[in-house]
């Protein structure tokens, strides 16, 4: 009679054993699934909010300031970040000003950056570190030149842009 109780006990201690082991792998499942769907929502909200930027078709050219104008549109839902501006891939501009409909200052000056908020549409002036020759040719007429700008979600935004100078 104590030979069965003793296995009796053994077998009792082989299904707590068991039952911890499913316990285990249940709740890991469970976390792993839980991780995988946090994943999946964020990128989900990620694409329903996305990032809409609208760059206008003509750059404007002060003779006399030596400054350029492009409007920007922002017409996603939430605020962008510009991170640069680029003339036809290899012009980095310097960004003099950004102000929108309200005449709000959007630059952030000590990074050299712009902020437009959700259907906001601004105005954005800046220089060329260029030489006399590069900006004879970069005005040259008849030209299509193109804008990218990149922003703070990691976006590029391309467009094909002629140059009206004002004198």
């Amino acid at each position: 009679m104590l030979k069965k109780s003793k296995l009796m006990n053994f077998k009792g201690v082989h299904i707590t054993v068991s039952s911890i082991i499913i316990l285990a792998v249940v709740v890991a499942v469970s976390i792993a699934t839980a991780v995988w769907l946090i994943g999946q929502f964020s990128k989900l909200m990620f694409e329903l909010n996305p990032e809409i930027i609208l760059l206008s078709d003509v750059l404007y050219y002060n003779n006399k300031t030596q400054i350029f104008k492009i409007t920007i549109k922002n017409n996603g839902l939430l605020t962008s970040i510009i991170e640069y501006i680029l003339l036809d891939g290899k012009y980095e501009a310097l960004i003099v000003s950004a102000i929108n409909e309200k005449g709000e200052s959007r630059l952030i000056q000590s990074e050299n950056k712009i902020y437009i908020m959700a259907g906001e549409e601004v105005e954005v002036w800046f220089k060329l570190s260029v030489d006399n020759g590069q900006l004879k040719r970069i005005l040259s007429p008849m030209t299509f030149h193109e804008i990218m700008i990149k922003t703070a979600r990691g976006h590029e935004y391309y467009k094909a842009v002629t140059i009206k100078v004002k004198t």
